[in-house]
């Protein structure tokens, strides 16, 4: 059973009202379960990206920027920059480093970066699988940033695949 559920009501613009009614029957979704996601996407990651100072790239251009510079500079940028980002995003918006909250900013980061992943959990291993069009090094680059983080919640990479459109890796837990 879900998450006991309040009701609140609140007054809307019309136009706003039939544009979000408009969308909702697009998508095949109601307006409370809209609603729902739109309040939790802002709780959750929205209202901590500016603070943050993210941005938003289209893909095309990230794409084109990292096909302009070198692997070794990638991996610079991966394990100073994002490492940091993500770490400290970790940290600011769940309150300490762990395995638990480090997972579920990299769902939340992958989620709003628009990129297409699964994550598969099982008793001794976390296997990751990212569709992207983003090209080989943005394989390399996520999975630099991610795995240079691991060993300070006591883990380890292993049977990564790092290609063009794809990347999946498993985050094995410690030995208990």
């Amino acid at each position: 059973m879900g998450e006991e559920s309040t009701v609140i009501s609140f007054r809307i613009n019309k136009k706003l009202k039939k544009a979000l009614e408009d969308e909702c029957e697009l998508k095949k979704i109601s307006v409370n379960n809209a609603l729902t996601n739109m309040v939790d996407n802002h709780l959750k990651w929205d209202k901590f990206a500016q603070e943050m100072g993210l941005i938003f790239v289209t893909k095309a251009i990230f794409r084109d920027i990292l096909s302009k510079i070198s692997e070794r500079e990638i991996k610079i940028l991966a394990t100073t920059i994002c490492r940091g980002a993500l770490r400290n995003a970790t940290v600011y918006m769940k309150g300490e480093f762990n395995l638990e909250n480090f997972l579920e900013i990299i769902d939340t980061w992958l989620t709003h970066s628009h990129v297409p992943f699964r994550r598969i959990a099982n008793e001794d291993h976390v296997k990751y699988i990212l569709s992207h069009d983003l090209g080989s090094k943005y394989s390399y680059y996520i999975y630099t940033a991610i795995n240079t983080l691991l060993p300070e919640v006591d883990c380890t990479c292993k049977n990564s695949h790092l290609e063009d459109q794809t990347l999946t890796f498993e985050i094995v837990k410690p030995a208990k």
